[in-house]
């Protein structure tokens, strides 16, 4: 009896060789984390999901296991020529900026936070002082 369906042999398979982590792929696929290491099969919206992002693959070759991993019978540039590759990889990288964007505007907020604090306790020690001395 097999561990994991032959779906996620043949999904655990492709991203080995294409050397993409699962995070990774549950990021590009919107398929729930965790999915790959669950011993059930897959959904069909999950393997749509699958070949939608990765148009690359034959689906003969992944429902059947028939004909070559790819569609076109070789594996697609890995210099990430192909439009569908660098449409993902413009997308990632717009995600990214986004958030260390947000990440930046926190950060600054709570800066300007702290700023506006440390300002408060510096006059109010100011007074303190100028009270005790004068």
């Amino acid at each position: 009896m097999r561990d994991f369906s032959i779906l996620k042999q043949r999904i655990l398979q492709f991203l080995e060789i294409k050397g993409i982590t699962k995070y990774k792929f549950y990021q590009e696929t919107g398929i729930a984390n965790g999915i790959l290491s669950q011993k059930n099969g897959l959904t069909e919206e999950n393997i749509e999901k699958f070949l939608l992002t990765y148009p690359e693959i034959s689906a003969e070759w992944l429902m059947r296991g028939e004909g070559d991993m790819y569609v076109t019978g070789k594996s697609p540039k890995e210099d990430g020529s192909d439009a569908n590759s660098l449409e993902r990889r413009l997308a990632e990288i717009e995600k990214k900026q986004e958030r260390r964007d947000k990440e930046m505007e926190s950060i600054m907020k709570t800066l300007e936070k702290i700023s506006s604090e440390l300002t408060s306790i510096n006059e109010e020690r100011d007074k303190k002082h100028h009270s005790l001395c004068g």
